[in-house]
């Protein structure tokens, strides 16, 4: 039975550093997985897999084709659902998931989100990706 994930790579796009075009990436995942979609423009991309993917396997993937390191976390779509379900929109906030080591961590805030980025690094390493609530309700339609 295939299961569905969603791989989070962190900083592409971001500055014109990291350049990796969508279609590219679909195609890459397209390979290894099935159903594969990419999200907006900042490395979401939801596939199948009939087995647990690793995120070392999909970075070496990345890496290889695109010639750079991009740290990437996996998670099971359902796992998102379920933290979705916990952590409603909220319309005077900015809300955030943050993705490391198999756990979701919600933030929000205010003001402005860059302090938060810098805490968060500073706390978990460059590892950690984060998104907004918005853009994972978008990977689970």
């Amino acid at each position: 039975m295939k299961n569905s994930y969603v791989a989070l790579l962190r900083g592409i796009n971001v500055g014109g550093n990291k350049k990796v075009p969508m279609a590219e990436l679909k195609t890459l995942f397209e390979k290894e997985f099935d159903n594969v979609r990419t999200i907006l423009n900042s490395g979401n991309v939801v596939f199948e897999s009939e087995t647990k993917p690793s995120p070392t396997k999909t970075q070496h993937l990345i890496e290889k084709h695109f010639k750079f390191t991009v740290a990437t976390q996996i998670f099971p779509l359902n796992k998102i659902e379920d933290f979705l379900k916990k952590h409603p929109l909220n319309k005077e906030l900015k809300q955030y998931a943050s993705f490391i080591n198999n756990k979701i961590i919600y933030n929000s805030t205010k003001g402005p989100s860059v302090e938060l980025m810098k805490d968060l690094d500073k706390k978990y390493s460059k590892e950690i990706t984060t998104r907004t609530l918005r853009t994972l309700k978008r990977m689970c339609l």
